[in-house]
């Protein structure tokens, strides 16, 4: 398998004034109804995994939310590196689109590979999407 990570170099399609940090964690927001209640709107839930750049622009687990679907897989470890979505190769992919791929509706599946930060093979993770 090709090691595409070192012939990409992402800081050429990076367009930071778009990075969204909080655009990879479930968020939830109030609304008012026409009766003055207040209701819970949840916005899509996500894997619980936060991601910081590295010099190269790969996105690296910083953390993981306790008990969230990345933690509870048991596979994701802080250093390992995005790899792809669903398929989608997210290597140099702007880190908001890159978030909008990981979120989605609470309990629909999403397949994740990570380039692992102790061996450098890559591992595929599928994970159902929670609150976090």
């Amino acid at each position: 398998m090709a090691d595409w990570f070192n012939i990409c170099d992402c800081r050429k399609f990076q367009d930071m004034s778009k990075y969204d940090p909080m655009g990879f964690t479930a968020r939830a927001s109030f609304h008012q109804n026409g009766d003055g209640a207040q209701s819970r709107r949840q916005r899509p839930c996500g894997i619980g995994v936060t991601f910081v750049e590295d010099d190269s622009k790969a996105l690296r687990v910083k953390s993981m939310v306790k008990d969230g679907p990345a933690e509870q897989s048991g596979k994701v470890k802080e250093g390992d590196i995005l790899a792809s979505v669903d398929g989608n190769y997210v290597y140099c992919a702007n880190p908001s689109e890159v978030g909008a791929l990981l979120m989605g509706s609470q309990g629909s599946k999403v397949e994740v590979t990570f380039k692992k930060a102790d061996s450098g093979e890559q591992e595929r993770v599928i994970m159902i999407r929670a609150p976090c």
